[in-house]
Protein backbone atom coordinates (compact mmCIF):
# COMPACT_ATOMS: atom_id res chain seq x y z
CA UNK A 1 0.00 0.00 0.00
CA UNK A 2 2.65 2.36 0.85
CA UNK A 3 5.15 1.54 -2.53
CA UNK A 4 1.34 2.10 -4.06
CA UNK A 5 0.90 5.83 -2.53
CA UNK A 6 4.52 6.65 -3.12
CA UNK A 7 4.41 5.80 -6.50
CA UNK A 8 1.06 8.08 -6.92
CA UNK A 9 2.73 11.14 -5.72
CA UNK A 10 5.56 10.49 -8.25
CA UNK A 11 3.25 10.40 -10.58
CA UNK A 12 1.33 13.29 -9.43
CA UNK A 13 4.68 14.79 -9.38
CA UNK A 14 5.71 14.44 -12.11
CA UNK A 15 2.77 15.31 -13.95
CA UNK A 16 2.94 18.68 -12.60
CA UNK A 17 6.91 19.41 -12.27
CA UNK A 18 7.63 17.26 -15.79
CA UNK A 19 11.81 17.41 -16.64
CA UNK A 20 11.48 19.38 -19.70
CA UNK A 21 14.95 20.27 -21.26
CA UNK A 22 15.22 23.79 -22.52
CA UNK A 23 15.22 22.69 -26.27
CA UNK A 24 11.82 21.86 -25.89
CA UNK A 25 10.60 24.37 -23.70
CA UNK A 26 11.60 26.69 -26.49
CA UNK A 27 10.00 24.92 -29.06
CA UNK A 28 6.67 24.72 -27.03
CA UNK A 29 7.30 28.59 -26.56
CA UNK A 30 8.10 29.10 -30.55
CA UNK A 31 4.99 26.48 -31.43
CA UNK A 32 3.26 28.91 -28.87
CA UNK A 33 4.66 32.19 -30.68
CA UNK A 34 2.82 30.56 -34.08
CA UNK A 35 -0.46 29.60 -32.70
CA UNK A 36 -1.15 32.71 -30.86
CA UNK A 37 -0.07 34.66 -34.16
CA UNK A 38 -3.44 33.28 -35.70
CA UNK A 39 -5.25 32.88 -32.47
CA UNK A 40 -4.94 37.14 -32.22
CA UNK A 41 -5.41 37.94 -36.04
CA UNK A 42 -9.09 35.79 -35.09
CA UNK A 43 -9.95 37.71 -32.37
CA UNK A 44 -9.49 40.75 -33.83
CA UNK A 45 -11.16 39.71 -36.73
CA UNK A 46 -14.21 38.46 -34.77
CA UNK A 47 -14.31 41.45 -32.23
CA UNK A 48 -14.44 44.06 -35.98
CA UNK A 49 -17.63 42.20 -37.14
CA UNK A 50 -18.88 42.05 -33.65
CA UNK A 51 -18.73 45.90 -33.29
CA UNK A 52 -19.68 46.45 -36.75
CA UNK A 53 -22.87 44.65 -36.09
CA UNK A 54 -23.32 46.37 -32.51
CA UNK A 55 -22.92 49.92 -34.37
CA UNK A 56 -25.31 49.06 -36.85
CA UNK A 57 -27.77 47.33 -34.33
CA UNK A 58 -27.95 50.40 -31.38
CA UNK A 59 -28.21 53.74 -33.17
CA UNK A 60 -26.96 55.03 -29.91
CA UNK A 61 -23.97 53.52 -29.27
CA UNK A 62 -22.53 55.82 -27.17
CA UNK A 63 -25.01 54.79 -24.40
CA UNK A 64 -22.76 51.64 -24.40
CA UNK A 65 -19.45 53.46 -24.18
CA UNK A 66 -18.30 50.44 -22.30
CA UNK A 67 -18.82 48.02 -24.57
CA UNK A 68 -16.93 50.10 -27.42
CA UNK A 69 -14.18 50.78 -24.92
CA UNK A 70 -13.76 46.75 -23.84
CA UNK A 71 -13.89 46.33 -27.69
CA UNK A 72 -12.20 48.66 -29.24
CA UNK A 73 -9.16 47.57 -25.92
CA UNK A 74 -9.69 43.52 -27.33
CA UNK A 75 -9.31 45.07 -30.90
CA UNK A 76 -6.00 46.82 -30.18
CA UNK A 77 -4.29 44.69 -28.00
CA UNK A 78 -4.91 41.78 -30.42
CA UNK A 79 -3.30 43.74 -33.89
CA UNK A 80 -0.53 44.53 -31.51
CA UNK A 81 0.05 40.89 -30.58
CA UNK A 82 -0.76 39.91 -34.37
CA UNK A 83 1.80 42.38 -35.90
CA UNK A 84 4.45 41.57 -32.89
CA UNK A 85 4.05 37.69 -33.32
CA UNK A 86 4.29 37.63 -37.21
CA UNK A 87 7.49 39.73 -36.72
CA UNK A 88 8.92 37.37 -34.70
CA UNK A 89 7.86 34.16 -36.74
CA UNK A 90 9.81 35.31 -39.35
CA UNK A 91 12.65 36.56 -37.74
CA UNK A 92 15.14 33.19 -37.37
CA UNK A 93 17.94 34.84 -35.23
CA UNK A 94 14.71 35.75 -32.47
CA UNK A 95 13.54 32.21 -32.50
CA UNK A 96 16.64 30.50 -31.94
CA UNK A 97 16.53 32.58 -29.00
CA UNK A 98 15.33 31.56 -25.34
CA UNK A 99 12.03 33.70 -26.10
CA UNK A 100 11.47 34.71 -22.40
CA UNK A 101 10.06 37.60 -23.49
CA UNK A 102 7.66 36.08 -25.75
CA UNK A 103 6.31 34.02 -23.29
CA UNK A 104 5.91 36.75 -20.98
CA UNK A 105 3.70 38.62 -23.31
CA UNK A 106 1.59 35.22 -23.95
CA UNK A 107 1.19 34.93 -20.36
CA UNK A 108 -0.16 38.59 -20.31
CA UNK A 109 -1.95 38.13 -23.66
CA UNK A 110 -3.58 35.70 -21.43
CA UNK A 111 -4.51 37.81 -18.75
CA UNK A 112 -5.42 41.02 -20.56
CA UNK A 113 -7.84 38.93 -22.33
CA UNK A 114 -9.28 36.99 -19.40
CA UNK A 115 -10.51 40.25 -17.65
CA UNK A 116 -11.74 41.46 -20.94
CA UNK A 117 -13.70 38.53 -20.66
CA UNK A 118 -14.49 39.13 -16.92
CA UNK A 119 -16.10 42.35 -17.77
CA UNK A 120 -18.37 41.34 -20.60
CA UNK A 121 -19.62 38.30 -18.90
CA UNK A 122 -20.21 40.91 -15.76
CA UNK A 123 -22.18 43.18 -17.91
CA UNK A 124 -23.97 40.50 -19.40
CA UNK A 125 -24.77 38.55 -15.79
CA UNK A 126 -26.11 41.56 -14.57
CA UNK A 127 -28.23 42.10 -16.75
CA UNK A 128 -29.66 38.58 -17.13
CA UNK A 129 -27.88 37.21 -20.00
CA UNK A 130 -25.21 34.59 -20.65
CA UNK A 131 -21.81 34.96 -19.47
CA UNK A 132 -19.93 33.27 -21.98
CA UNK A 133 -17.35 35.48 -23.36
CA UNK A 134 -14.90 34.74 -19.74
CA UNK A 135 -15.32 30.52 -20.78
CA UNK A 136 -14.56 31.01 -24.16
CA UNK A 137 -11.01 32.29 -23.63
CA UNK A 138 -10.51 30.22 -21.42
CA UNK A 139 -11.25 27.09 -23.48
CA UNK A 140 -9.74 28.74 -26.78
CA UNK A 141 -6.71 29.32 -24.55
CA UNK A 142 -7.26 25.84 -23.21
CA UNK A 143 -7.07 24.32 -26.81
CA UNK A 144 -4.60 26.17 -28.80
CA UNK A 145 -2.15 27.63 -26.18
CA UNK A 146 1.08 24.79 -24.51
CA UNK A 147 1.97 26.45 -21.07
CA UNK A 148 3.69 24.52 -18.38
CA UNK A 149 0.80 22.49 -15.63
CA UNK A 150 1.74 24.36 -12.33
CA UNK A 151 1.43 27.74 -14.40
CA UNK A 152 -1.13 26.70 -15.93
CA UNK A 153 -3.11 25.46 -13.10
CA UNK A 154 -2.04 28.83 -11.25
CA UNK A 155 -3.41 30.81 -14.08
CA UNK A 156 -7.05 28.90 -14.71
CA UNK A 157 -7.84 28.67 -11.02
CA UNK A 158 -6.33 32.75 -9.93
CA UNK A 159 -8.71 33.15 -13.03
CA UNK A 160 -11.63 31.51 -12.14
CA UNK A 161 -11.12 32.64 -8.14
CA UNK A 162 -10.80 36.54 -9.28
CA UNK A 163 -14.08 36.15 -11.70
CA UNK A 164 -16.07 34.23 -8.82
CA UNK A 165 -15.02 37.19 -6.04
CA UNK A 166 -16.66 39.40 -8.61
CA UNK A 167 -20.00 37.87 -9.16
CA UNK A 168 -19.92 37.32 -5.02
CA UNK A 169 -19.52 40.64 -4.81
CA UNK A 170 -22.54 41.46 -7.54
CA UNK A 171 -25.28 39.56 -6.17
CA UNK A 172 -23.61 36.80 -3.79
CA UNK A 173 -23.11 34.26 -7.18
CA UNK A 174 -26.76 33.42 -6.64
CA UNK A 175 -27.42 32.69 -10.46
CA UNK A 176 -23.84 30.26 -10.41
CA UNK A 177 -23.87 26.71 -9.44
CA UNK A 178 -20.17 26.34 -7.23
CA UNK A 179 -19.63 22.66 -7.86
CA UNK A 180 -20.03 23.02 -11.60
CA UNK A 181 -18.20 26.56 -11.75
CA UNK A 182 -15.25 24.78 -9.90
CA UNK A 183 -15.48 21.58 -12.13
CA UNK A 184 -15.47 23.69 -15.58
CA UNK A 185 -12.09 25.27 -13.60
CA UNK A 186 -10.67 21.65 -12.94
CA UNK A 187 -11.82 20.38 -16.18
CA UNK A 188 -9.60 23.26 -18.08
CA UNK A 189 -6.34 22.44 -15.94
CA UNK A 190 -6.82 19.00 -16.38
CA UNK A 191 -6.74 19.50 -20.56
CA UNK A 192 -4.07 22.46 -20.37
CA UNK A 193 -1.80 19.54 -18.27
CA UNK A 194 -2.83 16.75 -20.88
CA UNK A 195 -1.93 19.09 -23.47
CA UNK A 196 1.35 20.61 -22.66
CA UNK A 197 2.62 16.51 -21.61
CA UNK A 198 1.03 15.95 -25.41
CA UNK A 199 2.67 18.66 -26.82
CA UNK A 200 6.24 17.39 -24.93
CA UNK A 201 6.06 14.00 -25.93
CA UNK A 202 5.45 15.31 -29.58
CA UNK A 203 8.24 17.75 -29.53
CA UNK A 204 11.24 15.21 -28.30
CA UNK A 205 9.97 12.57 -31.31
CA UNK A 206 10.25 15.47 -33.81
CA UNK A 207 13.68 16.67 -32.20
CA UNK A 208 14.53 12.75 -32.33
CA UNK A 209 13.74 12.38 -36.06
CA UNK A 210 15.32 15.96 -36.77
CA UNK A 211 18.19 14.56 -35.08
CA UNK A 212 18.24 11.22 -36.83
CA UNK A 213 17.89 12.89 -40.17
CA UNK A 214 21.28 15.07 -39.38
CA UNK A 215 23.05 11.77 -38.56
CA UNK A 216 21.44 10.14 -41.86
CA UNK A 217 22.99 12.85 -44.03
CA UNK A 218 26.17 13.69 -42.68
CA UNK A 219 26.27 9.71 -42.95
CA UNK A 220 25.30 9.88 -46.46
CA UNK A 221 28.13 12.59 -47.41
CA UNK A 222 30.45 10.65 -45.53
CA UNK A 223 32.91 8.05 -46.97
CA UNK A 224 32.38 4.98 -44.34
CA UNK A 225 35.85 3.79 -44.53
CA UNK A 226 38.02 7.36 -44.40
CA UNK A 227 36.01 9.36 -42.89
CA UNK A 228 36.39 12.44 -45.50
CA UNK A 229 33.62 13.43 -47.57
CA UNK A 230 32.18 11.05 -50.34
CA UNK A 231 31.63 11.78 -53.93
CA UNK A 232 27.72 12.76 -52.78
CA UNK A 233 28.79 15.63 -50.46
CA UNK A 234 31.17 16.40 -53.50
CA UNK A 235 28.49 18.02 -55.48
CA UNK A 236 26.70 19.48 -52.68
CA UNK A 237 29.83 21.60 -51.81
CA UNK A 238 30.44 23.23 -55.99
CA UNK A 239 28.10 25.80 -55.21
CA UNK A 240 30.39 27.37 -52.49
CA UNK A 241 33.69 27.72 -54.95
CA UNK A 242 32.24 29.54 -57.59
CA UNK A 243 33.67 33.01 -58.37
CA UNK A 244 36.71 32.70 -57.50
CA UNK A 245 40.16 31.00 -58.33
CA UNK A 246 39.87 27.66 -57.20
CA UNK A 247 42.74 24.81 -56.99
CA UNK A 248 41.36 21.16 -58.05
CA UNK A 249 43.93 17.81 -57.37
CA UNK A 250 42.96 14.58 -58.23
CA UNK A 251 45.66 11.73 -56.78
CA UNK A 252 45.49 7.87 -56.16
CA UNK A 253 47.66 5.60 -55.07
CA UNK A 254 49.80 3.56 -57.23
CA UNK A 255 49.63 0.20 -57.95
CA UNK A 256 47.30 0.13 -55.61
CA UNK A 257 46.13 -3.50 -56.61
CA UNK A 258 49.45 -5.18 -55.63
CA UNK A 259 48.52 -4.48 -51.41
CA UNK A 260 45.17 -5.64 -51.82
CA UNK A 261 46.27 -8.98 -54.01
CA UNK A 262 49.26 -9.42 -51.72
CA UNK A 263 48.47 -8.32 -48.26
CA UNK A 264 44.64 -8.34 -48.26
CA UNK A 265 42.05 -6.28 -48.69
CA UNK A 266 41.99 -5.08 -45.16
CA UNK A 267 45.55 -3.71 -45.57
CA UNK A 268 44.41 -2.60 -49.17
CA UNK A 269 41.75 -0.69 -46.25
CA UNK A 270 44.67 0.54 -44.24
CA UNK A 271 46.60 2.05 -47.45
CA UNK A 272 43.60 4.11 -48.09
CA UNK A 273 42.81 4.92 -44.57
CA UNK A 274 46.20 6.56 -43.66
CA UNK A 275 46.11 8.21 -47.30
CA UNK A 276 42.88 10.12 -46.17
CA UNK A 277 44.02 10.64 -42.81
CA UNK A 278 47.39 12.38 -44.13
CA UNK A 279 45.47 14.21 -46.57
CA UNK A 280 43.09 16.26 -44.09
CA UNK A 281 46.82 17.39 -41.80
CA UNK A 282 47.65 18.77 -45.18
CA UNK A 283 44.44 20.12 -46.55
CA UNK A 284 41.52 21.52 -44.99
CA UNK A 285 38.93 18.11 -43.83
CA UNK A 286 36.12 19.98 -45.52
CA UNK A 287 38.34 19.89 -49.14
CA UNK A 288 39.40 16.11 -49.38
CA UNK A 289 36.98 14.02 -50.44
CA UNK A 290 37.40 10.43 -51.85
CA UNK A 291 36.59 10.17 -55.62
CA UNK A 292 36.03 6.82 -55.62
CA UNK A 293 38.26 3.30 -55.00
CA UNK A 294 41.89 4.78 -54.28
CA UNK A 295 40.89 8.25 -55.86
CA UNK A 296 41.33 11.32 -54.02
CA UNK A 297 39.97 14.81 -54.45
CA UNK A 298 41.15 18.00 -53.00
CA UNK A 299 38.91 21.44 -53.51
CA UNK A 300 40.51 24.78 -52.37
CA UNK A 301 40.32 28.00 -52.85
CA UNK A 302 43.41 29.86 -53.33
CA UNK A 303 45.95 32.50 -55.61
CA UNK A 304 48.49 30.81 -54.93
CA UNK A 305 49.52 27.33 -56.96
CA UNK A 306 53.12 27.37 -55.38
CA UNK A 307 51.86 27.09 -52.04
CA UNK A 308 49.37 24.64 -52.82
CA UNK A 309 51.63 22.36 -55.08
CA UNK A 310 53.68 22.77 -51.99
CA UNK A 311 50.98 21.10 -49.77
CA UNK A 312 50.97 18.54 -52.38
CA UNK A 313 54.55 17.60 -52.32
CA UNK A 314 54.47 17.34 -48.43
CA UNK A 315 51.43 15.17 -48.51
CA UNK A 316 52.98 13.10 -50.54
CA UNK A 317 56.52 12.87 -48.48
CA UNK A 318 54.22 11.98 -45.58
CA UNK A 319 52.43 9.43 -47.46
CA UNK A 320 55.87 7.97 -48.34
CA UNK A 321 57.11 8.01 -45.08
CA UNK A 322 54.07 6.03 -43.42
CA UNK A 323 53.98 2.64 -42.11
CA UNK A 324 51.03 0.37 -42.47
CA UNK A 325 51.09 -2.89 -41.09
CA UNK A 326 51.85 -5.74 -43.37
CA UNK A 327 52.76 -3.44 -46.23
CA UNK A 328 56.55 -3.90 -46.79
CA UNK A 329 56.92 -1.45 -49.77
CA UNK A 330 57.05 1.79 -49.11
CA UNK A 331 53.05 3.64 -49.75
CA UNK A 332 53.29 6.38 -53.19
CA UNK A 333 50.58 8.39 -54.47
CA UNK A 334 50.31 10.28 -57.45
CA UNK A 335 48.67 13.52 -57.97
CA UNK A 336 47.68 16.07 -60.70
CA UNK A 337 46.19 19.61 -60.46
CA UNK A 338 44.92 22.87 -62.00
CA UNK A 339 44.34 26.16 -60.30
CA UNK A 340 42.29 28.16 -62.26
CA UNK A 341 39.08 30.97 -61.85
CA UNK A 342 35.87 29.59 -62.40
CA UNK A 343 32.57 31.25 -62.64
CA UNK A 344 29.88 28.89 -62.65
CA UNK A 345 29.61 25.19 -61.43
CA UNK A 346 29.93 23.77 -64.65
CA UNK A 347 33.29 25.63 -65.30
CA UNK A 348 34.50 23.69 -62.02
CA UNK A 349 33.30 20.45 -63.22
CA UNK A 350 35.83 20.57 -66.25
CA UNK A 351 38.16 21.81 -63.72
CA UNK A 352 38.00 18.56 -62.56
CA UNK A 353 38.22 16.82 -65.54
CA UNK A 354 41.17 18.61 -66.24
CA UNK A 355 42.82 17.93 -62.98
CA UNK A 356 41.64 14.21 -64.14
CA UNK A 357 43.68 14.43 -67.06
CA UNK A 358 46.74 15.84 -65.80
CA UNK A 359 46.86 12.59 -63.19
CA UNK A 360 46.74 10.74 -66.04
CA UNK A 361 49.43 12.16 -67.89
CA UNK A 362 51.63 12.16 -64.68
CA UNK A 363 50.41 8.19 -64.63
CA UNK A 364 51.28 7.35 -68.20
CA UNK A 365 54.73 9.64 -68.28
CA UNK A 366 56.31 7.97 -65.02
CA UNK A 367 58.35 10.49 -64.18
CA UNK A 368 57.07 12.57 -61.85
CA UNK A 369 54.30 11.46 -59.10
CA UNK A 370 52.83 15.50 -59.41
CA UNK A 371 52.28 17.65 -62.53
CA UNK A 372 50.05 21.06 -62.63
CA UNK A 373 48.76 23.32 -64.52
CA UNK A 374 48.44 26.93 -63.68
Amino acid sequence: MREKISFFFQKLKLTIFPDVSRNVKNEIIRDNVYRLKKISAAVTAVEIVILTLFCVHYHFVLHYWRSLLSALTCILVSVYITVHMTRVSRNEIILNKHLLRENVIIILYYGILVFWGMAASLRHYASGEQMLTFFIVEIVFTCFVTMPPLMSIALILSAHGIFFIALELEDGAARINFLNYLALALLLCAGMITRYHIEVRQIRQRIEVENLNKKLEILSMTDALTGIGNRMALRTVFQNYVGGQVAVMMADVDYFKRYNDEAGHEAGDQVLMCVASLLTRYFPRNSCFRYGGDEFLVLMKTDRAEEFQHRIDCWQDAVSAASVPGISVPIRCSAGFVVERVESEEELRRLVHKADRELYLVKETHHKSVRGRR
